[in-house]
């Protein structure tokens, strides 16, 4: 289907004002475990996740589904069920983490590419086709079922951390949830299969989409507090536990949403993700998500201290470290890897986080982030809007990149760059609040190459010592681990963090 956003990990959610009284319902998948494809490692832990936030914000029924539960004709029939027990005005919830892929399509001409989507569940195997072709689920069949439950008269929010195609930059390390192309044609496994290729995008008026990466992008499974993850699946949950609730109203807007959770993908993935909402008409813009989002929070904005700063999992290759690293502990999962021979720095995604970095110049590079992890932990409470034009997930030797930030009016607004080598870049500061939109100039590549994270912060109160610590020439960025620990538990701030590599032509 081409107007549910193609990268097949999308968001759908109502588009109409939301009743505080109206239920809430939730059918939530993941799927881990696979008869013919790659195994994955975080879509359970996403459906658990997902649930658990539903189950705090007080659903009325979340049903979740895990590996061989998810069978097709058991998530037919809880979806059935579920509409049917709803009533009009409620809102059904329905989420999907695991692999989704491509087969020809059963109306060839309909497809320009000639291929469907789907979801493939645990036990399809293209080897034993008759046997097993309906463990699958259609984009054209969620259509039907979206339009179905919109004619009720309720509320779709559909989350789908999945994607059909797409290839990487960087990041091989990484599993993806892409499985192998299906090349068998093969009968559709319902009607709806069929009807659901006539459904139009305008035809959905309670229903808004979110794509959780770019047609051109695939949609992996990334680290996340040490654990995999989708992205997607990570930020819906904690917008589900009220953090999209940007002004503490108890509602959770479209743009609040928005505004949430785009940012969150991009900083828990790295900026391999670039999440899209669609469609960007002004109903939809004004619409309300989410009522009574308190009843899950005692207080939408900070609850507790901010956690303790964990050593990295780290280990070395090519030979021996000449120097002992603080901050650091030998192994674990996805861990750190330094290569002596070619003196970089990797990350867990396996991604190159700096290169020409001596093994005495390593510590700043360590201790970057683990300051990194206390401004994750600060933004996913409030995070903001930083605009890095073009969009991609690699950029090139030279090649002229811009900045923006938007919604930064209040506060004492800092800006700064964290460099691969893990030097503090001071950008300068707003201390009375930068504006609704800011352009923060145009720089271009250079080396050394790597990771950099451009940080963009305000303050609710002054932020004037911070400032002038930022500003000493040497800073490095083990000595502002401690002073933001202490400044994030004594005020509430927003941040924001647009992750950016580069490599040489």
């Amino acid at each position: 289907m081409r107007w549910l956003p193609s990268a097949f990990a999308a968001l759908c959610l109502a588009a109409s004002p939301v009743p505080v009284w109206a239920a809430t319902y939730g059918l939530v998948i993941g799927i881990d475990n696979y008869d013919a494809a790659p195994d994955l490692d975080g879509s359970v832990a996403d459906a658990e996740d997902i649930a658990a936030a539903l189950d705090a914000y007080g659903a009325a029924r979340v049903v979740k589904l895990t590996n061989a539960d998810a069978s097709r004709a058991r998530i037919v029939s809880e979806f059935d069920r579920l509409v049917a027990e709803a009533s009009p005005g409620d809102t059904l919830i329905f989420t999907y983490s695991g692999h989704g892929t491509q087969a020809p399509a059963f109306v060839p001409e309909a497809e320009p590419d000639g291929l469907d989507e789907f979801f493939q569940l645990g036990r399809f195997d293209p080897s034993r086709m008759e046997e097993t072709k309906n463990e699958r689920i259609f984009d054209q069949e969620i259509r039907a079922w979206l339009l179905r439950a919109q004619a009720k008269g309720m509320r779709v929010v559909f989350v789908a951390d999945s994607c059909h195609s797409g290839g990487m930059d960087r990041a091989l390390g990484l599993k993806t949830r892409l499985a192998p192309r299906v090349e068998v044609p093969s009968e559709p496994p319902s009607a709806e299969a069929l009807s659901g290729e006539r459904i139009k995008e305008d035809e959905f008026k309670s229903v808004v989409f979110l794509a959780a990466s770019l047609e051109s992008q695939p949609t992996p499974e990334v680290i996340i507090d040490g654990q995999s993850r989708g992205a997607l699946s990570y930020a819906f949950a904690r917008a589900l536990e009220g953090k999209a609730d940007l002004d503490g109203d108890g509602v959770i807007t479209r743009i609040e949403l928005e505004d949430y959770v785009l940012p969150i993908v991009k900083q828990e993935s790295e900026a391999l993700q670039t999440p899209e909402f669609r469609p960007r008409n002004a109903e939809a813009m004004r619409s309300t998500v989410l009522g009574d989002v308190k009843q899950a929070l005692d207080n939408p904005l900070k609850t507790e201290p901010p956690a303790d700063v964990h050593d990295l999992p780290f280990i070395v290759s090519g030979g021996t470290l000449p120097v002992n690293l603080d901050g650091v502990k030998n192994g674990g999962n996805r861990p750190f890897r330094y290569d002596v021979n070619e003196q970089r720095l990797y990350s867990p995604f396996g991604d190159v986080a700096a290169e020409r970095l001596l093994p005495n110049q390593l510590q700043p590079a360590i201790d970057k982030y683990r300051l990194l992890s206390v401004l994750k932990d600060e933004s996913r409470l409030n995070t903001g809007a930083i605009i890095l034009s073009p969009a991609r997930p690699l950029y090139k030797s030279a090649e002229r990149l811009s900045l923006s930030a938007r919604s930064w009016t209040k506060g004492y607004v800092l800006m700064f760059n964290l460099a691969n080598t893990g030097e503090v870049q001071y950008l300068g500061a707003y201390p009375n609040g930068a504006g609704e939109a800011v352009a923060l100039g145009q720089f271009a590549v250079t080396p050394p190459y790597g990771a950099d994270h451009l940080i963009v912060m305000s303050l609710e109160k002054d932020g004037k010592e911070i400032d002038d610590l930022l500003q000493q020439r040497g800073i490095k960025p083990g000595a502002l681990i401690e002073r933001f620990k202490d400044l994030f538990s004594h005020q509430n701030a927003k941040v924001a963090i647009q992750p950016f590599y580069t490599e040489s032509l």
